[in-house]
């Protein structure tokens, strides 16, 4: 049966004024030479917005996206730039992109997890079989942040963006139908997704500043 969702308290600063955000734009960028970033979802949209920000300050990026043809289009019309295939909907893909970044031993300051996907009309699932939102806007993003911890911590200052959505305060977690397997109504199942991301990344915050850990882990609302 469905279920009348009412929104949750606002506990991210998404309440903020219009001046307040306002004030904000991409000049206040300090310069990032030197730095390097991996953007998933780069291969256009918001993703390769972000690569261009901060390609423009000087930083190096990796654009992780699963359209080869546009993403090495985009990583090709930015200075410092390269293009890696990348899968968030099947894990050992991530294992193997996470093992090749990892083996270079060289330090990564940025991963920002931006990729997702609107919902689509029928249920679908990703390679290993979870439901195909869920899997690829949280649980491809999770596990690519766990297995980049080795480059992460490498660098001195790291940082995890972790792209929700103001559609999370329409959320919930059903945990006895987390894949959706019984209920999939595809505008929930998405702000469910998008609560699970800010979940992780407030929750990932949390934990490193409780082990004395150098790596920050931020939230963010794309705008709309």
């Amino acid at each position: 049966m469905d279920r009348d969702i009412t929104p949750c308290p606002d506990i991210s600063g998404l309440s903020a004024s219009p001046c307040d955000s306002k004030a904000w734009n991409t000049d206040c960028i300090p310069d990032q030479s030197g730095k390097r970033f991996l953007i998933t979802g780069a291969a256009g949209g918001l993703g390769l917005a972000t690569a261009k920000a901060l390609a423009d300050k000087g930083a190096i990026i990796i654009l992780a996206d699963i359209n080869m043809e546009a993403g090495q289009a985009a990583a090709d019309s930015l200075t410092n730039a390269e293009f890696r295939k990348l899968d968030l909907a099947d894990l050992a893909a991530i294992k193997t992109f996470a093992a090749q970044l990892c083996n270079e031993q060289r330090a990564l300051d940025g991963l920002i997890n931006i990729a997702g996907i609107f919902p689509p009309a029928q249920r679908r699932v990703t390679t290993d079989g979870f439901e195909l939102k869920f899997g690829l806007n949280h649980l491809g993003h999770f596990a690519l942040t766990a297995q980049l911890l080795p480059a992460l911590l490498l660098s001195a200052a790291p940082r995890v963006v972790s792209v929700s959505s103001i559609t999370q305060a329409w959320g919930r977690l059903d945990f006895e139908d987390l894949q959706a397997e019984q209920n999939y109504v595809p505008n929930k199942v998405y702000a469910a997704t998008k609560l699970a991301c800010l979940m992780f990344g407030l929750e990932l915050h949390a934990r490193a500043q409780a082990a004395g850990c150098k790596l920050q882990s931020l939230v963010a609302h794309p705008g709309i």
